[in-house]
């Protein structure tokens, strides 16, 4: 096998070749997806290629087949043991021959390995995989993956580096490519009558039949996901049954439940909320966390507790405990939110969220996690989370969220995973988030079979329920079930299981015998989970044709001698589109609402950016480009800027001396004003929440020129080091910052300065030192 090539391949047009496109084709009914995506490969070049493409599919989604069209040759192969795949295949090639070998990463994405495809040669392969779908609370979300993000690796980068999956199997990613992508669904009976959206992609749609048919108004391209949401729909418990695809005299079913769980409406909810701005976040994704966020806020109620944190390379916590839901702290809260940037470097989510774990609280709390989940490794993550005891609840945003892994952190913890694209309304998603935090946790799910039935084998939900989401249950039964199936519950504390749902098996759809493919895949993760028997792991994927940890898809086509390869060809991997929005690249804008249309654009940042001739385009100058700090800068910060646990902050020496050197026209008259010069939260909170509403009739003015005021009045030798300073050296400082007022300045202080309030500061600031300020303020406004 030849040296990776790294270096672009490309066409004359400057495009990407090998990949030439993908296209996907599906039908949903009930609760069943199933998807046949075809991916055409070219090669341009004049020697014979070895295709890598890593590419994702669903959460949860099951690989039902592989076809592959060379030419004009139809070819089909079979699922084989993982070594015996592999070394197929590496014969194949140094044989000359073709070979087609696919398999499942640790990760959950897919890899396929294409080996010598000829000069000049095409070749579609066409995939076939199932999933069963999570209908939440009267709605649908059907998520399609199509690209693979950048993720962080844990070395502060956001370099290709995987300890598990082999080097020439992670994704890369280059802005040249442009794949095209295309898409059709049809959506049968019920489902055909739903309201139907499409956030991320300008859809058509079409009815005939009773079916929906939708389609893409224009072509795409691979760098967002395909997101469609149905609405609307009537929460009915469903069951399927068909033969089991080893014995056919066996029948397996697929029961799915909508629980309607009492509880009630004023339940309280403790929830430390931790938002991602590291690098990845930057353009779309921050903005979707915003908006995420304040729909947060503003659905907490009185007596819900919270706290604000925010984390990159490293985490920064808005407080050191528990916040109490009122208007002061909601106001804080939203202000905090509105000045967030992913400005924070990489992703360093495990030692955020262990941070996050051990903020103080008196009661059990939740974690609410706003990320794109874009890291390598999350096994790690899942076993610190675990170990917590705190039920995380996601929401993931951006344009390709990697799915499977924030899937796989809720699941573990017993929280939830919701989705927001860029461009899509957070409301519902955390209007469903906050329905689950309230709901009541049932430490306990199970089934009452009825006598005449009796399972050979069950799914086991390990998963929290909560009310209105879908719980899935498969079981494999010696002949066809009949009878009833109930549904219990048991929640935390709470001697006798309720009632969840109960279904006449009777009155089951009829299905195929891919569905027991499906219920040996939920098998398969069951006993993972559980027995880790590698050996009976890979001796049901073998006999049911799963691709899996222990199994590979392996397809080999013996050329004629003519037609051999005489050389082992070049390995070429297939670069991905970057993601539109991720790392501010790009940016998605809804311009007509109302058919969920969008646009992208390139990002327009706030500062530091560059207008390209006349065109909509700009781009964020380098960072190398940027101004640097001289000297002078960094002698400031070493004797006014100190770093406390929630950042760089400016001390009180800092605060003098900026004023002194501050022109009129950027004087203090609000707290955003102290805001903007960074001076701490704590702060600045202690002045708006714990001072302002000891005297009511007081203005932001009276509190920041009062503050400023008592601050001048301390020994203003400590708090300038190095300098002699009188208070008469203060004054000047002083009639300019009053000037601002527009009102002429009093013979001793202005009238926006308020004795009685200058006093209670005063109080606090006897503490005072030239490089920090009294702890006193947060424990303040945490008590508050």
């Amino acid at each position: 096998m030849n040296t990776l090539q790294h270096a672009s391949l490309k066409t004359t047009s400057g495009k990407e070749f090998i990949l030439e496109s993908i296209r996907m084709s599906g039908d949903v009914r009930g609760l069943m997806l199933d998807m046949q995506m075809t991916q055409q490969f070219y090669n341009h070049m004049s020697s014979h290629a070895e295709v890598i493409y890593t590419f994702p599919l669903p959460w949860g989604a099951v690989l039902l087949s592989v076809e592959v069209t060379l030419g004009e040759k139809k070819l089909t192969g079979i699922v084989v043991e993982k070594k015996q795949a592999e070394a197929g295949y590496e014969e194949a090639l140094s044989s000359g021959d073709t070979a087609v070998m696919l398999e499942k990463n640790s990760d959950h994405s897919y890899s396929l390995n294409f080996g010598n495809l000829a000069p000049k040669e095409h070749c579609s392969i066409f995939i076939r995989y199932a999933q069963t779908l999570q209908f939440e609370q009267s709605g649908l979300r059907l998520l399609i993956p199509t690209v693979i993000a950048p993720r962080y690796d844990g070395s502060k980068s956001y370099v290709p580096k995987r300890s598990d999956i082999p080097e020439y199997l992670v994704p890369r990613h280059t802005l040249a490519a442009d794949y095209p992508f295309d898409i059709e669904l049809r959506l049968h009976d019920v489902l055909a009558q739903a309201r139907i959206a499409s956030p991320s992609h300008p859809v058509a749609l079409k009815s005939r039949d009773g079916t929906a048919y939708i389609s893409l108004s224009r072509q795409g391209t691979l760098d967002k996901d395909f997101v469609l949401v149905l609405d609307q729909l009537s929460d009915n418990a469903v069951v399927a049954i068909g033969p089991d695809y080893v014995n056919a005299e066996r029948h397996v079913m697929l029961a799915s439940f909508y629980p309607q769980i009492p509880q009630n409406a004023n339940a309280k909810v403790s929830v430390k909320i931790l938002v991602d701005c590291s690098g990845s976040m930057a353009g779309d994704s921050i903005a979707s966390a915003r908006r995420s966020l304040q729909s947060i806020v503003d659905n907490l109620t009185d007596g819900d507790r919270f706290c604000l944190s925010r984390f990159g390379n490293h985490v920064e916590h808005r407080s050191r405990a528990m916040w109490k839901s009122a208007p002061a702290s909601k106001a804080a809260a939203q202000r905090w939110i509105d000045g967030l940037e992913a400005d924070l470097g990489g992703t360093e989510m495990e030692a955020a969220l262990s941070s996050t774990f051990e903020l103080n609280d008196q009661l059990q709390s939740d974690v609410l996690l706003i990320t794109d989940g874009d890291i390598t490794d999350i096994t790690s993550v899942i076993l610190s989370a675990k170990k917590s005891g705190h039920r995380l609840f996601i929401v993931g945003v951006g344009n390709s969220p990697a799915e499977s892994h924030l899937c796989l952190l809720a699941d573990a913890t017993k929280g939830a995973c919701d989705f927001v694209a860029t461009s899509e309304a957070v409301e519902p998603a955390v209007l469903r988030m906050f329905n689950r935090l309230r709901s009541p946790h049932f430490d306990t799910i199970t089934c009452v079979w009825s006598e005449e039935c009796t399972p050979i084998w069950t799914s086991e939900n390990t998963s929290t329920l909560f009310e209105g989401d879908t719980c899935h249950v498969f079981a494999l039964f010696a002949q066809k079930p009949k009878g009833a199936l109930q549904l219990l519950g048991q929640r935390a504390g709470s001697a006798l299981p309720e009632e969840l749902g109960t279904l006449d098996m009777s009155s089951a759809t009829t299905s195929d015998h891919q569905l027991s493919r499906m219920a040996a895949n939920a098998r398969l993760n069951a006993s993972a989970l559980i027995s880790h028997d590698n050996a009976e792991a890979e001796k049901i994927a073998l006999d049911y044709q799963l691709v899996t940890a222990h199994t590979n898809f392996l397809l080999i086509h013996e050329r004629p001698e003519s037609e051999k390869a005489s050389d082992m060809s070049t390995l070429y991997q297939v670069k991905h589109m970057v993601p539109v929005g991720h790392s501010g690249i790009g940016q998605t804008k809804v311009f007509d609402s109302a058919s969920c249309k969008a646009a992208v654009y390139r990002r327009e940042s706030v500062s530091d950016r560059i207008k390209t001739s006349e065109s909509l385009e700009y781009y964020d100058l380098p960072a190398f480009l940027r101004k640097k700090p001289d000297d002078t800068d960094k002698a400031f910060e070493s004797q006014h800027v100190y770093v406390a646990t929630r950042g760089s902050t400016l001390s009180p020496s800092g605060l003098l001396s900026l004023l002194d050197a501050t022109p009129d026209r950027d004087w203090l008259i609000s707290f955003n004003d102290l805001r903007d010069l960074k001076l701490s939260d704590s702060v600045i909170d202690w002045l708006e929440f714990v001072v302002m509403p000891e005297f009511p009739w007081a203005t932001e003015s009276h509190i920041v020129t009062s503050f400023i005021y008592a601050v001048s009045r301390m020994d203003a030798c400590r708090l300038l080091p190095g300098q002699t300073k009188k208070k008469a050296d203060i004054r000047p400082i002083f009639q300019r910052f009053f000037k601002k007022s527009g009102q002429p300045l009093p013979q001793n202080v202005s009238p926006h300065v308020d004795m009685k309030i200058v006093e209670a500061i005063q109080h606090l600031l006897k503490g005072i030192q030239p490089q920090q300020w009294p702890i006193q303020f947060s424990d303040a406004l945490d008590d508050a």
